[in-house]
């Protein structure tokens, strides 16, 4: 299968409920296409954590599954700055850091 780009830039302007509704069918659909499924979400403007649940969700999924999934870009410092204050262990964790866009 080929390699799948989840984008939030195709979201842009659109409510936030919207753009959940949105990436949660967009990277289930991916995740069932595809054995490499990349997320970027370096366009998001406005970070919130129903994003960092949804995106919890589809790493456990992909990693059940065998597919390859990581981040087009390492998040920026609002991202960061959210990750931090819902409790994640930011040093812990590289998914957020490493960009894989090459893949």
């Amino acid at each position: 299968m080929d390699a799948n780009t989840v984008d939030l830039r195709d979201h842009a302007g659109k409510p936030l409920v919207e753009i959940l509704k949105d990436l949660t069918l967009e990277l289930r659909s991916a995740l069932s296409s595809s054995d490499i499924v990349r997320l970027d979400l370096s366009d998001l403007t406005d970070p919130d954590i129903r994003i960092v649940q949804i995106v919890a969700a589809a790493r456990r999924h992909a990693a059940e599954s065998g597919v390859d999934f990581a981040l087009v870009r390492p998040v920026d410092d609002r991202f960061t700055d959210l990750l931090a204050r819902a409790g994640f262990a930011v040093g812990e964790d590289p998914f957020w850091f490493q960009g894989n866009a090459s893949q």
